[in-house]
């Protein structure tokens, strides 16, 4: 806005300037010498030319000053049209800020009130549970995505794939001591998965490990039948 409301001052300090009248200069005819009057056609001639020169000269500066004039006029046209764009997206904006704020402080006060119950022991309200859950879904579609995504790498044992699972962006892979089970934790929201319960691609963690084992020795073992024809 402030950039706006800059070029539009800067526009009418322009058109005041090109639009002050210039004073009339006052055009002048040099009287013939000896050696004209012997030939006035061609000081006639000369006179003229001189004349013609001077006035183009004036038009073509009055013509740009028009030029700029009309220029600077249609930016400044088009710099109202954009003051009032910027307006209303500037209202539109500020009515959004308000909501964000109202809904923000309103969540900062049932993050408050959850904080004391669940420290209480209490059982936390419905909705936050509901929240919870809504968020953990979530999470698990996006860490199955990574997952499927993880098993187009070269997987030939288990621990392909644990290396695999350990350079998810956003995601921390441990295993548990005692069962060995594996376990992703989303950073961000601290959702916890076990890989048990992940479907990447729709279909159950063992099941989709198992084809990218079948995937990756049916690669092996067309690179090995490529490597053995060019030996050949």
């Amino acid at each position: 806005m402030r950039h706006v409301y800059g070029a539009q001052e800067r526009s009418r300090g322009e058109l005041a300037t090109l639009t002050k009248p210039e004073p009339a200069t006052r055009l002048s005819i040099e009287g013939p010498s000896g050696l004209d009057l012997v030939n006035l056609s061609k000081w006639r001639a000369e006179q003229e030319a001189r004349l013609n020169a001077e006035l183009a000269r004036q038009l073509a500066a009055v013509n740009e000053r028009a030029s700029k004039a009309a220029s600077i006029a249609q930016d400044s046209a088009g710099a109202k049209d954009r003051e009032k764009t910027l307006a209303r997206q500037l209202a539109s904006v500020e009515g959004t800020k308000t909501k964000e704020i109202g809904r923000r402080e309103l969540f900062e006060g049932g993050f408050k009130r959850a904080a004391v119950l669940a420290v209480q022991g209490e059982t936390l309200p419905a909705k936050v549970l509901a929240y919870g859950q809504q968020i953990r879904s979530s999470m698990q579609a996006e860490a199955e995505k990574h997952v499927q995504q993880a098993l187009k790498a070269p997987i030939r044992q288990a621990g392909d794939l644990t290396e695999q699972l350990k350079k998810l962006p956003g995601y921390t892979y441990r295993e548990d001591a005692t069962t060995k089970q594996g376990e992703l934790r989303h950073t961000a929201t601290g959702s916890r998965f076990e890989l048990a319960e992940l479907k990447p691609g729709g279909v159950s963690m063992k099941e989709a490990y198992d084809q990218a084992v079948q995937r990756t020795a049916q690669r092996d073992q067309e690179q090995s039948k490529g490597q053995n024809r060019g030996e050949v």
